[in-house]
């Protein structure tokens, strides 16, 4: 039935605002899938949590007394009530407020008033796994956790999943001589008003931003005649270039709707000759120089996560509603970096990303309007016949190739 609705080089515009199209996708795509939760800095100390939602589901992301990491349900196997309350927090044990059940750090049941009331061979008993908070799967890349709902048949392990596309988070990490990185700098939300789809499918676009970026364009230009620009300048000013420029841009698309996209806003970074000495040291000089110089921008994780490794910032996803998504992004600090590229990457977070900048209220504002107009008339919509037959390497950000890649991915989910 869903598979049905993604046709060559067009969708049927239900997949973005059919109620029924949107929970058969939290079940069948965000659940079966490996999910971004968090990176493991944000944990660091056996007991330490935050809370996240996959997929509809209240989780809470937890480091284990063994220092393993642990994703739990959040309802208490008593009544349901949410056991933690905070966004994150260190606790010993985890203890819902509303009967004080009481639970160890992997969720096993250690704690309960008055156990004698309780008769009978299925009655809750310390210790039993049948009432422990339900956990799930969690792996991890290079210190980013994921995890997974669901276990379809032949899942493949985290590793496999992400497969070329585990180059961004490769680069991000080798950017520390340690390996070590951990997040910093805040964290930038933003609720869109559009489908999760629609955001996705602007991550390589190239032909989009003269034209939703004009004003901000504008008014860099004009910043910038005065003398040698700032970086923030320039930084907006960059999405005014030719679009025979961005169609210069590498696209790759990869296993599981996965794609990325290289070349845009390149950075030196290697000009500082200790800190390339450490990495050259650390990895070896050609992985060290690939770290420093290779410019992957906007990495997608079908279906819930990218990773931008040039300014080292991660994005997570999250489905709200068939027309809501919760976009939040992170910076994080690399371990024996200059100082001077985290200050960096945070202002680029903040010009760039930041809900308030001069750049993200362009994109909110086009993403609305294709969600109104989708729920206005919800016919047949083309949207990724551009450069249909693209040949082998030629995928470019002109090219639409990487959307009808994410919708092979969406009808192998949703027909499975």
């Amino acid at each position: 039935m869903f598979g049905e609705m993604v046709r060559v080089g067009a969708v049927d515009g239900r997949v973005y605002t059919s109620r029924e199209v949107f929970a058969a996708e939290i079940e069948r795509v965000f659940a079966r899938c490996w999910n971004y939760v968090g990176h493991l800095s944000e944990i660091p100390q056996p007991g330490d949590y935050r809370r996240v939602t996959v997929a509809g589901r209240p989780l809470i992301l937890i480091r284990h007394e063994d220092g393993t990491p642990r994703v739990l349900l959040n309802r208490c196997a008593h009544r349901g009530a949410a056991v933690v309350g905070r966004d994150c927090g260190r606790a010993r044990r985890l203890r819902c407020p509303y009967h004080g059940w009481t639970y160890a750090t992997d969720g096993a049941l250690k704690q309960l008033p008055l156990p004698g009331g309780y008769k009978g061979d299925d009655a809750p008993r310390c210790g039993d796994p049948a009432w422990s908070l339900e956990s799930y799967p969690v792996e991890t890349y290079r210190d980013f956790a994921f995890v997974r709902l669901e276990e379809p048949e032949k899942a493949p392990p985290l590793a496999e999943f992400l497969g070329p596309a585990g180059e961004a988070l490769d680069l991000m990490a080798d950017r520390s001589p340690t390996g070590r990185l951990s997040v910093a700098g805040g964290r930038l939300a933003i609720v869109l008003r559009c489908n999760w789809k629609v955001y996705l499918e602007n991550l390589h676009d190239g032909l989009h931003p003269p034209h939703v970026h004009e004003s901000s364009i504008s008014a860099a230009r004009a910043a910038a005649a005065g003398g040698q620009p700032p970086e923030e300048i320039r930084w907006v000013a960059a999405n005014g270039q030719p679009l025979a420029t961005f169609g210069e841009l590498e696209v790759r698309c990869h296993p599981h709707g996965h794609s990325d996209m290289s070349g845009f806003r390149k950075e030196a970074d290697g000009r500082d000759a200790g800190y390339r000495e450490a990495l050259e040291e650390a990895w070896g000089a050609k992985r060290a120089d690939r770290a420093l110089t290779r410019n992957l921008h906007n990495a997608c994780f079908y279906p819930g996560a990218s990773a931008h490794p040039q300014y080292m910032q991660m994005r997570r996803l999250t489905p709200l509603a068939p027309n809501r998504t919760l976009v939040e992004s992170w910076t994080l600090k690399a371990e024996g970096a200059p100082e001077s590229h985290f200050l960096r990457n945070v202002r680029y977070a903040n010009t760039i990303h930041s809900p308030s900048s001069l750049v993200k209220p362009d994109d909110a504002e086009a993403y609305r309007r294709v969600q109104q107009g989708l729920e206005g008339s919800p016919g047949p919509v083309s949207q990724h016949r551009r450069d249909e037959n693209p040949g082998p390497d030629t995928s470019t950000a002109l090219s639409e190739e990487y959307v009808r890649s994410q919708y092979l991915a969406w009808q192998s989910y949703m027909e499975d």
